[in-house]
């Protein structure tokens, strides 16, 4: 059987899987807002008060339980790895939108730091582990906090950077399918072909891609479809995807080809509605992999 892998991947993250099954635009209930407490006489205060009344998005580290919920478990991050993760996450997230009015207008109105994974009990027989979770169309919870220092060396930065972006970029999706719901058209390319639940681990990444998910959590149900395709349409350039995102042993065994989504019919199609989706909302999402994927190079290039 050929071993495939998606390029540039790094430690493997199970996110929490969310159910909904819509193709139309969502009821959004109203935020209960709460005041904002946050001191701004200290450099992360400001950073904090700054962000709100830039994009109306309160960043929250210092929480209690609730903000999780009973049936898992997590801790709240290092006081002082905050102020730098919110640096590395404003870069890597905000501003490759070059849009305060649409990020005013979709980032959650709470972001809540957490300094590992949040782990959750058994479920149909198997542990799950999330590094973030969208907990609803005004929550998201970002772990990993503690796992970060702007001084670490090259390579374990570049692998954490590029798990970051995918978990930023992958909630998100997450929010502005619960906003907007899914493509139309979208959920029937791949129709009858999820596995709900856990199950989608029986799955290769050959046999995912050829069913259409680019990867096999994509499988599990259809929001995680649209936000393991749109975690990467968002950091890697349109050249990568459309012809070398992956890596495949070759025939004769002795080495590898490299391939794109061009080869997988249900992916290309997927990937092209994803994109208008987005143009629709204003956002050239293509033009953001562009970007991220030269940083990366650039990154490599300064460092080998």
């Amino acid at each position: 059987m050929k071993k495939i892998y998606l390029l540039l991947s790094v430690s493997a993250f199970v996110f929490l899987m969310n159910a909904c099954n819509s193709d139309d635009t969502l009821e959004i209930e109203p935020y209960e807002y709460q005041e904002m407490d946050v001191d701004t006489t200290t450099v992360l205060g400001k950073k904090i008060y700054e962000i709100y009344q830039k994009y109306e998005s309160k960043i929250i580290y210092n929480w209690d339980s609730h903000f999780i919920g009973n049936d898992a478990n997590a801790f709240p991050p290092k006081v002082e790895k905050v102020y730098d993760f919110i640096l590395l996450m404003e870069e890597i997230w905000f501003k490759p939108y070059y849009s305060d009015e649409f990020l005013r207008k979709n980032l959650p109105r709470e972001i809540v730091l957490i300094g590992g994974a949040i782990n959750y009990g058994e479920e149909n027989g198997s542990s799950m582990s999330a590094a973030g979770q969208a907990d609803s169309q005004y929550r998201i919870n970002i772990g990993l906090v503690n796992d970060y220092a702007p001084d670490m060396a090259p390579n374990r930065y570049l692998d954490y950077r590029l798990e970051l972006q995918k978990i930023l970029h992958h909630e998100f999706a997450h929010i502005l399918n619960r906003r907007y719901g899914l493509p139309k058209g979208y959920t029937d390319i791949s129709k009858g072909l999820y596995l709900k639940n856990t199950h989608f681990s029986s799955l290769s990444p050959l046999e995912a891609l050829t069913r259409g998910f680019i990867r096999p959590y994509g499988a599990s149900n259809e929001m995680e479809d649209f936000a393991t395709l749109s975690e990467i349409a968002v950091t890697r350039s349109k050249e990568t995807v459309m012809n070398s995102l992956f890596r495949i042993v070759n025939e004769d065994g002795t080495g590898y080809d490299y391939i794109g989504i061009t080869e997988f019919e249900k992916i290309h199609k997927k990937y092209s509605l994803l994109i208008e989706y987005y143009k629709n909302l204003g956002i050239d999402i293509q033009r953001i992999g562009d970007e991220m994927e030269e940083w990366i190079t650039k990154y490599i290039e300064e460092h080998s």
